[in-house]
């Protein structure tokens, strides 16, 4: 509910914002739960339609990699608003 208030915000409100440690607490753990639960039901579509062994595990890998990536990446977003706000 508090992060759809801030969808007319000025950029400065949004930093403010984020930079609460318990908002910034909540919003890293969204972002790690909210990849972990789209890299399983990416999986699960890869494991049903893809019938090639090496290129399903290509697959679930990549994904997996790239999720991981992008996750790592928007913490330290995170991180960085709220040890330089």
């Amino acid at each position: 509910m508090a992060m759809a208030s801030m969808a007319g915000a000025d950029h400065a409100t949004v930093i403010a914002w984020v930079g609460s440690p318990w908002v910034a607490t909540f919003l890293m753990a969204f972002i790690v739960l909210l990849f972990y639960h789209a890299v399983l039901g990416v999986q699960v579509v890869i494991e049903d339609y893809v019938h090639h062994e090496g290129l399903k595990l290509a697959a679930i890998l990549g994904v997996k990699f790239m999720a991981g990536l992008f996750g790592i990446v928007a913490v330290l977003a995170i991180l960085r608003i709220v040890l330089l706000a």
